[in-house]
């Protein structure tokens, strides 16, 4: 029997972009899957908006809290036993679910497994390798976790792209050392992660990362060398527009969430996560240095 999804998709006053999320994902849905549009406090008619899709979209009214607090709602009422995200200024591009449903079918030792992305920019010029963008040069996953196979050797039977690569393997140690996954590439099994999701709520950006931890640490992962969404840049405010300081901040908390409550984890990688932080607070107080604030970059150091 396959397993249904649940997508949580958070939005705030985004009734103009939504449609075009709810759309790229609709036609990948089967029977039994759900939507969970996680609505945080709008004010510009997204209730509406929703309930003129009608199922299997499911609205979520929420007080306004953040995009964490909206995923983490959604997650604890989620019925599908997979869940996959996708923000509400972005789309999946056609044959994510499919690929990614089947081959945690195919493969369920996976408690999760994500990919590259593609971006564009507000004139909607798209361009290839996300992932490389934010890393500022290749993957390395290959050495870090395992060598590539072909997705089509794993499922032989379906229609993919033979030239799509798949790593299986322990991402975590990878994620902690720089950020490896757009949380909007994500499928991941339910049970393995538990039931809190764990997204930071009081920060104003990086919120996701404590809970791709969770995710990371709760069993093998693959990841697939092929994009499988389009982040979308837009006139309107971001998350990623906080100011230079409060990102380094918010890094230094989210970090400190992510990894300093697994003691396991701790007992193979502590040394690397003290110099992730050692790392982000140096970077903080030249940040703090150089808006004149010398006293709290004292503090930091």
């Amino acid at each position: 029997m396959r397993e249904t999804v649940s997508v949580v998709l958070p939005s705030y006053d985004r009734a103009h972009l939504l449609p075009r999320a709810i759309g790229s994902l609709l036609a990948q849905l089967e029977p039994g899957d759900e939507v969970i549009v996680a609505d945080d406090g709008s004010t510009d008619g997204t209730a509406s908006l929703v309930a003129g899709f009608g199922p299997p979209l499911r609205h979520l009214a929420l007080s306004h809290g953040g995009a964490g607090a909206a995923r983490n709602a959604a997650w604890r009422v989620a019925r599908g036993p997979l869940v996959a995200f996708l923000d509400s200024d972005d789309r999946w591009l056609p044959g994510k679910l499919p690929l990614q449903r089947a081959l945690l079918a195919a493969c369920p030792e996976l408690a999760s497994c994500f990919s590259d992305f593609r971006t564009a920019s507000v004139d909607g010029v798209e361009r290839e390798g996300g992932l490389a963008g934010w890393l500022g040069g290749p993957t390395a996953f290959a050495d870090e976790v395992a060598p590539a196979v072909r997705v089509a050797d794993l499922l032989p039977n379906g229609p993919w792209d033979p030239a799509i690569r798949v790593h299986r393997g322990d991402f975590a140690r990878a994620a902690l050392r720089r950020t490896i996954v757009n949380i909007g590439t994500v499928l991941v099994r339910k049970e393995r992660v538990g039931a809190e999701l764990g997204c930071a709520e009081d920060v104003p950006t990086f919120e996701e990362l404590p809970a791709v931890a969770r995710i990371l640490r709760a069993g093998p992962a693959a990841f697939l060398d092929h994009p499988t969404l389009v982040q979308h840049d837009h006139t309107g405010p971001r998350l990623t527009g906080a100011d230079l300081i409060a990102r380094a901040r918010a890094r230094i908390t989210v970090h400190e969430r992510a990894w300093a409550g697994d003691p396991a984890f701790l007992a193979r990688h502590g040394g690397e996560l003290g110099e992730r932080l050692r790392a982000e607070r140096t970077t903080l107080a030249r940040l703090l240095l150089g808006a004149g604030e010398v006293r709290a970059a004292r503090r930091v150091l």
